[in-house]
């Protein structure tokens, strides 16, 4: 998930994960999104522990799923928006993850289709994140194999 969305060429849009929607809870997407991993981890733990009680009763070798329940979960941010998620997520108390990892992806130049580097100012490159492929980029950046 993004944090952070850009529409075309030079138009920046609101951080719209962290933007509270327009529902009763006033929950944000990202809080939603969150919410629903915590349930389908919940989910899965149910189905491992009705498994493994089945196991049990017909004595077979047993499975212990609990290593499943702190499963880590991964926020690439854009650079600009690194703190500010990271921050709505702290006072958020992280929805009760404990190995909830937010890092951001770089930012490299925009360039027009003709292939000219764009200028935010006379003197300011304009930078854009890199994009989904740059989330390889991150996994070895910030070491992220060994956190699984």
């Amino acid at each position: 998930m993004y944090a952070s969305e850009y529409a075309f060429f030079g138009e920046e849009v609101k951080t719209i994960a962290i933007e509270p929607l327009d529902l009763p809870s006033r929950k944000c997407n990202l809080q939603i999104m969150l919410e629903r991993i915590k349930f389908l981890i919940r989910i899965g733990i149910l189905y491992i522990t009705i498994a493994v009680q089945t196991v049990k009763k017909q004595n077979l070798p047993v499975f212990d799923g609990q290593e499943m329940v702190d499963l880590p979960v991964y926020i690439m941010t854009s650079e600009k928006h690194n703190d500010l998620v990271y921050n709505t997520l702290e006072s958020m108390k992280f929805l009760g993850y404990k190995n909830l990892f937010v890092f951001p992806q770089k930012d490299l130049p925009a360039f027009t289709n003709q292939g000219l580097i764009t200028l935010r100012e006379e003197k300011g490159v304009h930078l854009f994140p890199n994009g989904s492929g740059g989330l390889f980029n991150c996994i070895q950046s910030f070491d992220l194999i060994n956190h699984l």
